[in-house]
């Protein structure tokens, strides 16, 4: 999960004080429905012109090269983790979390259901960023098992790749998250063999996904952004036909997040990021650095002074 900084004084951020336009960076490949939220904001301008600011959104295939573009400026903010953004921070990126998107909606799909006690020797396909630390967590403190000390961690490029490992039997679970985990499921017919609750650390809130911002993003934009961000999400669980359409053009399957918002899988949780968030996000930090995900991250979290 070690980020990609690149020259960190690369080109414009794009947002000066008279230029109302936020470049919004998203990874396309993986993260489906909570990647959506910039795209909502392009289509449906009037979103975010209601808070003052116009949206661009700008679609990266590849993770690594997201990271890369926010430390250099070349994007204002993205949908990440808070490993990637210690990570950077503590290397000397200009980059910092200025909001929360949605807690961890990690489990683990397979053929059967499964315990902690019955991940022991088990081999998981998972990708290498922030859901496979938090994974990481999760496993760590609920069961008490380590990756590839415990159990065996198969490299998956997306969640798709990992549920695609478990149909070929080259794993025996995927780590997935919504609206992936439904997929796995209603595609393929496998299994929810560890929800969500079963790993649910008690005492704290694993941030997924949170809005990261390159430090040229004006302060006084912080607030509009994240309203934004809200009422994209908003306009997504109130227009789950229009929604599932739009996530197709992401790679799910019709009718799949259309399902997820009826049920109410993937909740979103918005909002400018508080002292509890800080502390939350420190403690997972160093969980995710223990585990050897990180090398580290500042003191006092990739925060903004």
């Amino acid at each position: 999960m070690a980020a990609v900084l690149g020259a960190c004084g690369g080109g414009a951020s794009g947002v000066t004080p008279t230029d109302n336009t936020v470049k919004f960076g998203y990874w396309s490949a993986g993260t489906g429905y909570y990647a959506m939220i910039p795209k909502v904001l392009e289509e449906h301008p009037e979103l975010a012109s209601a808070s003052g600011i116009t949206i661009k959104a700008v679609p990266f295939a590849n993770l690594q090269d997201l990271y890369a573009a926010t430390t250099q400026g070349r994007v204002d903010i993205e949908i990440g983790g808070p490993g990637p953004a210690g990570s950077q921070a503590q290397q000397g990126a200009p980059v910092s979390v200025i909001g929360t998107e949605a807690v961890a909606n990690i489990g683990l799909v397979g053929k059967t259901p499964t315990t902690c006690a019955g991940l022991k020797g088990k081999r998981i396909a998972q990708g290498a960023g922030e859901s496979a630390a938090i994974l990481g967590i999760e496993i760590n403190q609920v069961c008490g098992l380590k990756p590839k000390t415990d159990y065996g961690v198969v490299p998956a490029s997306t969640p798709a790749d990992a549920v695609a490992q478990v149909v070929a039997g080259t794993a025996d679970f995927a780590l997935t998250w919504e609206p992936h985990t439904s997929r796995g499921v209603n595609k393929y017919g496998l299994k929810r063999s560890m929800k969500p609750a079963d790993l649910k650390v008690d005492g704290h809130d694993l941030w997924q996904f949170v809005i990261i911002a390159n430090d040229r993003l004006p302060n006084e934009r912080i607030k509009p952004v994240m309203e934004a961000v809200k009422s994209a999400a908003t306009w997504m669980e109130t227009h789950p036909e229009e929604s599932d359409k739009m996530a197709v053009g992401f790679g799910q399957e019709p009718g799949t997040v259309k399902t997820v918002i009826a049920e109410k899988a993937a909740p979103f949780d918005i909002h400018v990021v508080d002292d509890t968030d800080k502390k939350n996000v420190v403690w997972e930090l160093q969980q995710v650095k223990d585990l050897g995900a990180i090398d580290g991250f500042p003191a006092n979290g990739p925060f903004r002074k």
